[in-house]
Formats: structure tokens, sequence, C-alpha cells
């Protein structure tokens, strides 16, 4: 009787010890998507920059983005941004979502809080 409540009890403990890895693996992915929407919210607020600048005109915003990267050093931190970019927050998605040892590892790496470990 006592086993059978304590085997009970270990059953319940795994089921929540499984939740709380779900919801850190979560949380750990989630950092991932709000770098990569970060991103994409300065690529926008660079292109409604452009079209202020220009008042709003196609052309003008076409011509204002070519003298833009016309200029080396705008040409080159643009280049950079976008480089860093596509290497750390991509390769981050990609790792988290597809490595299936980095995963685990993440995993295996969690602190499982007392209550939720066996018996």
């Amino acid at each position: 009787m006592k086993s059978e409540l304590l085997s009970e009890k270990n059953k319940k403990k795994e089921i929540h010890r499984r939740q709380f890895i779900i919801d850190k693996l979560k949380e750990w992915r989630n950092k991932s998507w709000k770098e990569l929407l970060g991103g994409i919210l300065l690529y926008v607020l660079l292109i409604i920059f452009a079209f202020y600048h220009s008042n709003w005109n196609l052309q003008k915003t076409l011509t204002f983005i070519d003298k833009a990267t016309a200029n080396i050093v705008v040409s080159a931190i643009l280049s950079i941004v976008w480089g860093v970019f596509t290497i750390f927050v991509l390769k981050s998605l990609y790792d988290k979502y597809r490595n299936h040892s980095n995963i685990e590892h993440f995993k295996k790496g969690l602190d499982i809080p007392e209550h939720l470990k066996s018996l």
C-alpha cells in the first residue's frame, strides 16, 4: 500500500516535472523570437524613417535609399548589422528548434526544484 502511494506520488511529480521542463524550454526559445522580432522592428523603423524623410513619396524614398547605401560608411554599418543579425539570431533559432543535442543539453542543465524531484 505504501509503495503504491509512493509510486503514485512519483508519477504525479514526473508529470509536473515534464511540464516544468516544457515551460522552461518555451521561455528559452522565446528569447530568440524576441531578438528576431526586435531585428524586424528595427528594419521596419528604418524603412519608415526613409519614407518619412522623403515625405512619403516612393520615388523620393528609393532615391534616398540609393544615396544612403552609396555612402560606404552606411553600407558597411548595414552590412555588419545584417551579418550579426543573421549569424546570431537565426543560428540561435535554428539551434533551439533543430539541434537536438543542444536542446537535450539545455534540459540536463535545468535545476529541477526540490518539490518536483522523485521521492
